[in-house]
């Protein structure tokens, strides 16, 4: 209780500023991956996600069975996806 008394009335703005900064950008990671679970099992029946092989960007594809050939919007790598069911 003391050590957070301390850190609240510290004048060391920048350092609580960065540790913000820290914080935020675990909880944004965090954020993000619940999201795409959850997308990804709202979405089973009519798409499939794989991971970009050059930058591993995530992507969303329909569900085309067979071979499809996709071109990643982030980096522009074209590659071959093969989609069962």
């Amino acid at each position: 209780m003391v050590f957070s008394l301390f850190r609240f009335f510290s004048k060391n703005r920048a350092g609580r500023a960065a540790e913000n900064q820290r914080y935020l950008a675990i909880k944004d990671q965090a954020k993000k991956k619940f999201l795409l679970t959850k997308n990804r099992i709202r979405f089973i029946r009519t798409h499939r996600y794989r991971a970009c092989p050059n930058c591993k960007t995530t992507l969303r594809l329909e569900k085309k069975v067979g071979i499809i050939r996709v071109k990643c919007p982030v980096c522009k790598n074209e590659f071959e996806v093969n989609i069962r069911r």
